[in-house]
Formats: structure tokens, sequence, C-alpha cells
């Protein structure tokens, strides 16, 4: 049968490593390539130049998901293969010709994956990848900064939504959509025009849902989305198993509040109740007066001053981990 966008993404399923929507976005980001080069080879390139592929003719490029390789017989060096591992998967394989390919592993709400070698040592995947015969480059194509090691590849996803802003096809719309829908589009820094202006909730927002994201409390989750009043806006922190709407407990509130009150001016927030909460306050200005203790507080100056996304997103997600997870 021949391969289709659609029958390649059922083959997918989701497991602790990956999910639908990872697997749903790594199909739809080889559909959307494979369009570009039939349809907008220009856009095209200049997406395949972020993976160090500089390619004249587009006809010579083979790409593919989902492509096993074997152990030990795709392997250069049999003492770098993982104990165990019988197979590498990665996401996607961009092949220049029949023995030189490049490779893109997918990630977006997941850290790659650690293995074990013989001696003890511990790699990740970008190492475990390379290891395969014919392989020039192993890049990350990541929603978040997975990878901090300074000489791997890698290319986020908000580069791709920006590579294609000029692209008024409807189908690339669709796609920037889908990222933008993700969280994984346009980047919006925390800068001193944000302070007390309520027009930047988006970019609190999603510093806040990013941090959240990778801040390893896997028991517990924030609200979709924000609630919001003239007095502030946050997340109330919930328990993962239950859906929004059936919470019947909401004793631990994260947000800005748009207040004068020193202790909380200009500062992300995180509040416990004193006793187990039955339902969301409609003004944060009662927060303290409604038996929420201010627990903790990270300055926005201090992520102001940082002037990197990234660097935000880290720091939001070390408090998180460091200061707001042992009280929850």
């Amino acid at each position: 049968m021949k391969e289709s966008y659609f029958s390649n993404a059922y083959k997918y399923t989701e497991s602790k490593d990956s999910s639908h929507l990872e697997n749903f976005t790594t199909e739809s980001f080889v559909f959307i390539l494979k369009y570009l080069i039939k349809e907008f080879p220009c856009d095209a390139k200049k997406i395949l130049l972020m993976f160090n592929l500089e390619i004249e003719d587009l006809s010579n490029l083979k790409i593919e998901t989902q492509k096993i390789f074997y152990t030990p017989f795709d392997f250069m060096d049999e003492h770098k293969i993982p104990i165990k591992v019988k197979e590498a998967i990665p996401d996607i394989v961009l092949y220049e010709s029949i023995t030189e390919k490049t490779i893109i592993e997918v990630k977006i709400d997941a850290e790659l994956n650690k293995y074990y070698l013989k001696d003890g040592t511990i790699i990740d995947q970008v190492d475990f990848y390379k290891n395969i015969k014919g392989v020039k480059n192993v890049y990350t194509l990541s929603k978040h900064y997975i990878d901090k090691n300074e000489f791997n590849c890698k290319v986020r996803w908000y580069e791709i939504f920006k590579s294609l802003e000029n692209n008024d096809s409807y189908i690339i719309n669709e796609f920037r959509e889908h990222l933008s829908e993700n969280r994984m589009g346009e980047r919006k820094m925390i800068t001193n025009d944000c302070i007390n202006i309520v027009d930047t909730v988006d970019a609190f927002t999603s510093l806040i849902k990013d941090a959240w994201e990778i801040s390893g409390i896997n028991n517990m989750k924030i609200n979709s989305y924000p609630y919001i009043t003239p007095y502030g806006f946050g997340f109330y922190i919930l328990n993962k198993k239950e859906r929004n709407s059936a919470t019947k407990d909401f004793s631990h509130f994260i947000g800005i509040n748009k207040t004068e009150a020193e202790k909380y001016k200009s500062a992300i927030t995180y509040w416990v109740a004193d006793k187990p909460k039955k339902g969301v306050l409609s003004n944060f200005e009662e927060l303290d007066s409604n038996g929420y203790v201010l627990k903790d507080v990270i300055k926005l100056q201090d992520l102001i001053k940082v002037k990197n996304r990234d660097k935000q997103e880290e720091l939001v997600s070390d408090w998180l981990k460091n200061k707001v997870k042992p009280m929850l």
C-alpha cells in the first residue's frame, strides 16, 4: 500500500515517551515539507537550511518517518549501543543520498530518552542516533529548550512557524495555526512593557504553561485557561486525574495580582488556602481575605533582566520545582 499522511499518522501509538500531539505534529510537518518541495521550493529550502541541508535539486531528497534501524547491523560502534535495545526508530530521516542522511528527533512535551551502555555510561537519543551508519547530523526539533549540550544541533518549532509567515497558502496557514494553538508559534518575552498591561496576558500565560510542562510536576496540572478579572489572572493547580469541570478543590493558585499590595506587586505569586476551597474566586484582590496564604513569589524584574525567553522559562520552571512542588 502506498504510504500517505493519514496511514502514517494511524500507525503511531501513544507511549510514555510520545503523545498523540507529538506524533500528529511530526507527520503534519513531513506532509508540509513535501508540499513545500512541490509547490513552494524556496520555502522548503529555507527550512532545510535550518537542518544544514543545502540541496539544489529537491527531487533527490527522500523523507521517511518511523524508519527502523536494527542493532547492531545498522550501527557503527557496537560499544555505543544501549543495552537491551533492539532497534532505533527516529522520528524523521532525510536522505540526501542512499548512504548519507540527517535525522530529526521531534519533541513537544517530552524530554530526550536516556539509555545505559554496557560500561554504565548514560547517553541520550541524540548520541544513540549519531551512531547509525551514514548519519551526517542529528537535530532535535523541539518546543522547549530540552537539549542543553551546546555542541548538538537543534531547531525550535517557533523557528519553523516564523519561516512560513509570508506564505499565504491555506494549508500552510492551517499548519501555523496548529503550532500557534499548541504554543509552538510566536514566543512573547516578559518585558517592562508587560507589567500592569492587561493586553500581555498571553505572554504570562504561555510562560507559566511552558514552565509547568517542563517542571516535572506530573501528578498535578493547571487549568486549561487562565481565570481573568480586572484584579489579576492566573491558574488553579488541580489534581491531574480530575477533569476541570469535576474539580472540587481549588486550594492552590498561581498568578499575577494587579493590586498595590507591596508583598505581591509585580510578581508571579503562589497561594495556598488554609482549608479546601470548593469554588473559584471572582476577585483575586481578595485572595488574602478569603483564606488564601501567600507562600512564595518570583519577581517579574528577575525575569525581565535575563532578556531571554528560554531563560525566563527555566527560571519559572525551577521556581515551580523548588518552591511550589514541595507544598503541593
